[in-house]
Formats: structure tokens, sequence, C-alpha cells
């Protein structure tokens, strides 16, 4: 008898609530969606005490289906991901800057690093110039001081890295 009591005790209250939402919303697909919901949730408060044992969640144990290992281990790939991707990115921008101004650049190299917040901190540009002029140095670094204001630069005539 207790359960039948349950069952009807939580459709009164689920109807009640379903009650005062269907005045509160407003007219359109939201309440559509509100009242599914509701019907949603009428069947299961209702149908629960029936199936026995009532219904339990646990967000405790939500933490022991992921390992702590892995988790570190996949947060360690996505910043090194995210780091090279963004050095990358960068690298090239600053490299077309410079072409755009008539300065020949081989390339360019970032060397960032993720703050205490993991937000990126440029740390060094290093620029290997072809044949350079103090003229296209200067250049250089207004054009890196401009867009990377934190960076120490750096100026290479050669690249020995793909050796």
């Amino acid at each position: 008898m207790d359960i039948l009591k349950t069952a009807i005790f939580t459709g009164c209250i689920i109807g009640i609530v379903s009650s005062f939402t269907d005045i509160a919303a407003p007219e359109g697909t939201l309440k559509k969606q509100l009242k599914i919901i509701l019907t949603m949730i009428l069947i299961l408060g209702v149908f629960t005490p029936f199936l026995g044992g009532g219904f339990k969640l646990d967000l405790n144990a939500a933490d022991k289906l992921v390992e702590q290992d892995e988790y570190e281990d996949l947060n360690k790939d996505f910043q090194e991901m995210y780091l090279n991707q963004s050095s990358e990115n960068i690298e090239n921008v600053l490299t077309e800057l410079m072409h755009q101004n008539g300065i020949p650049v081989e390339k360019t190299v970032i060397v960032s690093q993720l703050d205490e917040y993991n937000s990126l901190e440029i740390k060094k540009a290093t620029v290997y110039l072809k044949n350079s002029t103090q003229s296209d140095r200067d250049k250089v670094k207004a054009i890196v001081s401009e867009n990377l204001p934190q960076a120490e630069v750096e100026f290479a005539e050669e690249d020995n890295s793909e050796y």
C-alpha cells in the first residue's frame, strides 16, 4: 500500500509543478519541450516505486569512472598539442608579416608555455634570417615587439635544426 501512496503522491506533486510551469512558460517550442520533459519526469516518478528499491543517484561514483593517470596523460597530450598548434600558427603569421615588409626570413620559431591559468605565454621568438642587415633586424624587433610584447627576440643566420 505504501508503494501506491508514494506513486500517487509523486504524480500529484509533479502534476502541480507541471501546471505552474505550463502557466509560466511562454508560448512556442519552449513550452512544448517543457511539457515533454515534465511528462517524462512524471512517468519515471510514478513507475519508480513499483520497480522496487527506488531511484538512487550517486554523484561520488563518477570519480571512480575515470582513472587519474589516464586523465593526466590526456591533459598533458592536449596541452602539448595546444602549444604546438599555437606556436605554429604564430610562427606562420610572423613569417608572413616579415615577408610583407621585405625582410628575408627563412622561418620563425616560437617558444611558449602555459602559465598557472592555462593561458598561452610566449617566451621567445627566434628568427632565422638570410643575409640580414641591421635594418632588417631592427624591423624584425619592431614587428615582434608589436605583436608579442613579452617575447624575447633572438636572431639566427642559418637553420641547422633539420640535420
